[in-house]
């Protein structure tokens, strides 16, 4: 029993070495093993910082290549749209010192103008713009038109244009760009009474009136276009147009005299003004002439006396299209222009005894 005890106890301290050097080399393990961490670590922080210094030089490197780039499309670009615009502004001048020249070539001299009063020469305006003439008894009456002579200070009467050559004003009208077909023809034509000869078939623009043709006077017809009603003519040289129903290829054709109509007045200059009844009282708005006819045409050898604002006097008539009005005055009949005088109160029995 003795020898076996000792025996165990010789063992055991046999083997008190070995755990002592146990923990010491699980100690130096663990060391190594943080060891090898430390330095996997290092080397993968020394990998990171090289990635990240190469992105950071490559980005750096993107930069700085495509700053130039910029720069340079920039440039081109803005050189390219200044060299456009400076073009257009040298093509826009250059064309602007074209026109200056052909207006100025073109321009004509102007002409110097009589002298005239102002009251007269606001007649004559009021009467171009609105003075027009009727057709003959034959024909439809309807709206008047002005008919500037061809010196443009006179103007002569002519018939009322069709409605249906009118509805086809401006669409027609060759000087706007648009074509009107006409059926060929040739034979020689007058007017029924007097109609206007324009160099463009539209009734829209008393511009384009080149002269007038009376009754008796003839001209040769080139074409007729029946949906218009307008026919083509030549006279005196020129190619003209005038509506189809005015004209008679009868050269024998007399205007038929019309009844005597109170309110149908012809001027000294061919004029023919219709004037409407009416009954009411007027007086000037500062001072108008009074004249022996509805024309300023014939000047002062025309005017029978002068009233100033605030003298009543009786209207008896009126001509809207042409712009006149038939007065009494004095036992006389006398014509003013409307567009000088404005309404007034009928003066009383008193005043009219006087």
């Amino acid at each position: 029993m003795k020898g076996e005890r000792d025996k165990e106890q010789m063992e055991q301290r046999a083997s008190e070495p070995d755990e002592e050097w146990e923990p010491d080399a699980q100690w130096e393990l663990d060391e190594e093993r943080e060891e090898e961490e430390e330095l996997g670590l290092e080397e993968n922080i020394h990998l990171n910082s090289k990635k990240i210094f190469i992105f950071v030089g490559l980005l750096a490197l993107a930069i700085l290549i495509c700053i130039p780039l910029w720069i340079l499309t920039s440039r081109t670009l803005s050189g390219g749209a200044s060299g456009e615009h400076s073009s257009e502004a040298v093509t826009s001048a250059e064309e602007s010192l074209v026109q200056e020249t052909e207006g100025e070539t073109q321009e004509p001299a102007p002409e110097t103008q009589p002298e005239t009063t102002p009251e007269e020469t606001a007649e004559a305006s009021e009467e171009g713009g609105t003075m027009e003439s009727q057709a003959s008894a034959q024909e439809p009456s309807g709206t008047q038109e002005s008919v500037p002579e061809a010196s443009g200070t006179q103007e002569s009467s002519q018939p009322q244009e069709s409605q249906s050559a009118q509805a086809s004003q401006g669409s027609e009208s060759l000087e706007g760009g648009s074509a009107m077909s006409f059926t060929q023809v040739s034979e020689s034509v007058t007017a029924k009474d007097v109609t206007n000869l324009r160099t463009a078939p539209d009734t829209g623009d008393d511009g384009n009136i080149a002269g007038q043709l009376r009754n008796g006077e003839t001209a040769e017809r080139t074409g007729v276009n029946e949906s218009t009603g307008w026919s083509r003519l030549v006279y005196n040289g020129q190619t003209v147009y005038a509506v189809t129903s005015f004209l008679t290829t009868d050269l024998d054709y007399k205007t038929p005299v019309a009844p005597s109509d109170p309110n149908r007045i012809t001027t000294q200059d061919g004029r023919v003004i219709i004037f409407t009844d009416c009954d009411d009282y007027i007086t000037p708005k500062e001072y108008v002439n009074l004249r022996i006819e509805p024309s300023t045409s014939q000047g002062d050898s025309t005017v029978s006396c002068q009233v100033s604002n605030g003298e009543v006097v009786h209207r008896t008539g009126y001509s809207q299209d042409s712009g006149w009005s038939r007065v009494e005055y004095n036992g006389q009949v006398l014509y003013v222009v409307s567009s000088y005088v404005t309404s007034a109160q009928a003066p009383s029995q008193s005043e009219v005894s006087e």
